[in-house]
């Protein structure tokens, strides 16, 4: 489960918030693990069709799996 809340301040920017959770199941006797991880970000709207995004992301809490520290890139075009 991901979920991204954001504000469009301008034109450009809009800031946002996330909070992930992940939970997978445990294959040939290894153990069930589960992440909660939360993120911070800046999506800029380059024109209509293409924006860029930038964001942190930190684990808060976890059980047999490494937490998330991680700085993401994307970029995406809708055509």
């Amino acid at each position: 489960m991901n979920n991204r809340f954001g504000y469009r301040v301008s034109d450009l920017l809009e800031p946002y918030v996330g909070v992930d959770y992940q939970i997978t199941d445990g294959v040939a006797g290894a153990p069930d693990s589960n992440e909660t991880a939360l993120a911070a970000g800046m999506m800029f709207h380059l024109y209509d069709h293409a924006s860029v995004a930038l964001h942190y992301q930190k684990g808060i809490d976890g059980e047999s799996v490494t937490q998330s520290d991680s700085l993401n890139l994307r970029f995406v075009y809708v055509f």
